[in-house]
């Protein structure tokens, strides 16, 4: 290796240093050998994935553990295409991916040569930044200044995945790392709280004392945000929270509520925190009940709008709006119509929950009443179960919501263990599982309890309207089939447990983990949608 390549590889890892990376995950490559060895001579924690697509998000659910950057390191060609669904659920979800990909030379690029794509620019539309270093390794500050400018991609409001491209002739096998070292100056960059449009802030003061005022804090809400008690704040799964008066919010308005009574429970003025929601539910209600105003405070330059309301941005901490303007001025009289509906929702949902047929929804809540910590949920009805139970007692919920995805939903939660090294929980659906079971195959040190709720493929597509009218042709939408995740227990060397009723599962769940297992609950898809049906008309 040359003296110019090693000086510039160190001007590099203090590059990374300077934005906050400390864990690297690697895909192993011939390309990437120069960088793999820098990293480790320099003190980087090393973790080693085979499995692009896995180790994309491994390294997301590093990210989400620790509120850091997480670096990805691959070879050249298709390799960096697996990271694109890890690179989707960073950028929809805020999450801080660096994503360090080898490349060939630009001369070889379409020109038939063997692990040659197109890298530059290769995440164009869900990056947050991207530079392509140049070919050369003499002038080292070109390895290190470009940090200058992605740091605040990866530090401030709107942060997510960055790409950083670096082509490299041949593979490059060390000499002994002796890299001449420079003092370089720490790049620092301090999140700016963005300057209040007065004159807005002078209107919501006036303009907020509608009777009716509607909160929802979505995933990125701040934790410890409280609002005045004459406003309903119905939290998302995602964030933390003490379950209260509002806990089942999802499920009613995912039950079949009157519609004169959706009609009393319309917010005049609706203001939003963090970003999006699991609730399907909240979204149909929403659209049809629309507010008179919808605000969205964030300081995020992002502004969705998912009810089709308008929202108007309020570019400001959600904590200073809730110090300025949302202090008691008004009656309770909405925040009692909502806490009585829900309340009689409640009764009614708790007698539901004594039907003696196991199901995969009480599976689940079964699994949750028992479940301290960390809990990981995969997409489908995972999440959703979770959602309209809303058992918040001593758990947090975390997933991959940016995108939705079933693709990385395992790696995550791996990724996520082996960053804290706390026992950890995922409840996660058959397909989901093994789709993504390549996150297991890898050498890392993690304590996760995989509750894996087994249907025999697709049950979400039996609750869903559209797709039973498919007749026949329904078979090609879901995924039917009769495999179980006793031979990948047994490939990774994994305890391995059955179960197909609420007693053997209670008692499995009430252990405290102690390493990590599979637990795959069995159900009965009739009996699912059966249940769901019940669940549906209360």
């Amino acid at each position: 290796m040359s003296p110019h390549l090693h000086t510039s590889l160190y001007a590099f890892t203090q590059g990374l240093r300077s934005i906050g990376v400390n864990k690297v995950v690697i895909s192993p490559g011939s390309r990437n050998a120069a960088f793999m060895q820098a990293v480790y001579e320099e003190g980087f924690e090393l973790h080693s994935v085979v499995d692009e697509r896995s180790a994309g998000f491994i390294g997301l659910g590093m990210s989400q553990a620790t509120d850091e950057p997480v670096a990805l390191l691959c070879t050249s060609g298709t390799a960096v295409l697996n990271y694109y669904p890890a690179v989707a659920e960073a950028y929809y979800s805020n999450t801080p991916l660096v994503v360090i990909s080898a490349d060939r030379p630009k001369a070889l690029i379409d020109n038939w040569t063997g692990q040659c794509i197109r890298q530059v620019n290769v995440f164009e539309n869900h990056i947050r930044a991207s530079v392509s270093l140049p070919e050369h390794y003499f002038d080292w500050l070109k390895y290190h200044d470009p940090f200058a400018d992605l740091i605040k991609a990866v530090k401030g409001p709107d942060r997510g995945p960055i790409h950083i491209n670096v082509p490299i002739p041949e593979p490059f096998y060390s000499s002994p790392w002796n890299p001449a070292k420079r003092r370089l100056n720490e790049i620092t960059y301090e999140v700016p709280e963005r300057g209040e449009d007065i004159a807005l802030r002078a209107d919501l003061r006036n303009g907020l004392c509608t009777r009716k005022i509607l909160a929802i804090g979505g995933y990125g809400c701040p934790v410890d945000l409280q609002l005045a008690d004459h406003i309903p704040f119905f939290k998302d799964i995602m964030v933390p929270q003490e379950d209260g008066p509002y806990a089942h919010w999802d499920a009613f308005l995912n039950s079949s509520v009157p519609k004169k009574m959706l009609k009393e429970l319309r917010p005049d003025d609706l203001i939003t925190f963090g970003k999006y929601t699991v609730s399907k539910g909240l979204r149909e209600f929403l659209k049809v009940y629309k507010p008179q105003r919808h605000f969205h405070v964030d300081l995020s330059m992002e502004t969705g709008d998912p009810f089709g309301s308008k929202p108007i941005h309020v570019p400001v901490d959600p904590r200073l709006y809730q110090r300025d303007f949302l202090v008691p001025r008004m009656t309770s009289e909405f925040a009692d119509a909502w806490k009585e509906a829900l309340a009689d929702y409640s009764v009614k949902l708790e007698e539901l929950h004594t039907d003696p047929t196991f199901n995969e929804y009480l599976a689940s809540r079964t699994v949750l009443a028992h479940t301290k910590g960390k809990v990981h949920l995969g997409n489908s009805m995972p999440v959703r179960i979770a959602s309209y139970i809303a058992n918040h007692r001593d758990k947090t919920y975390f997933g991959n919501r940016g995108t939705s995805g079933i693709d990385g939903c395992l790696s995550t939660a791996v990724g996520h263990s082996v960053a804290d090294g706390e026992s950890q929980t995922l409840l996660i659906g058959d397909l989901s599982f093994f789709y993504d079971a390549n996150g297991l195959w890898n050498d890392l040190d993690h304590h996760l309890r995989i509750v894996i709720l087994n249907n025999g493929g697709g049950g979400i597509f039996d609750y869903i309207k559209g797709p039973r009218s498919l007749g026949k042709a329904r078979k090609y939408q879901s995924t039917p089939h009769q495999r179980t995740a006793k031979h990948i227990a047994e490939d990774h060397d994994i305890p391995y447990h059955v179960v197909k009723d609420a007693e053997t599962l209670e008692e499995i769940v009430s252990r405290e983990v102690k390493e990590t297992e599979i637990v795959e609950v069995f159900t009965d898809p009739k009996a699912n949608q059966a249940f769901y049906r019940r669940f549906k008309k209360l």
